[in-house]
């Protein structure tokens, strides 16, 4: 079953894109947190270099933002994913790379 926003998710949970299109439609696809990126490429053709600029259509959303932090945005906001620090529990991360920052010096408290 897709996943909403409501809760913390994670990369490996299914779903359903509410990407608007140019018709007011919504995507209504399912994906996997982790392939998001590739979703958005191929099912709405949103492509660039790093620092285009790109409005996010989720939902009605609006924000402008380049296009390398689209992905973590999504997530961020619309699907409510999120890291978890397996050392000490602390949730919250939206990068691999903040969470791997974090637990080098996570003390488990």
């Amino acid at each position: 079953m897709a996943q909403s926003a409501s809760a913390d998710h994670s990369l490996s949970d299914l779903f359903q894109c509410k990407w608007d299109d140019k018709d007011g439609f919504q995507c209504n696809d399912l994906f996997y947190g982790n392939n998001f990126s590739a979703h958005v490429q191929e099912a709405h053709q949103i492509i660039g270099g790093n620092k285009a600029r790109v409005r996010c259509q989720w939902n009605h959303c609006g924000m402008e933002l380049n296009l390398e932090n689209l992905a973590r945005h999504v997530k961020e906001r619309h699907l409510g994913i999120a890291l978890r620090c397996d050392i000490c529990g602390r949730q919250g991360f939206s990068r691999r790379d903040t969470l791997h920052k974090h637990r080098e010096t996570c003390s488990g408290s």
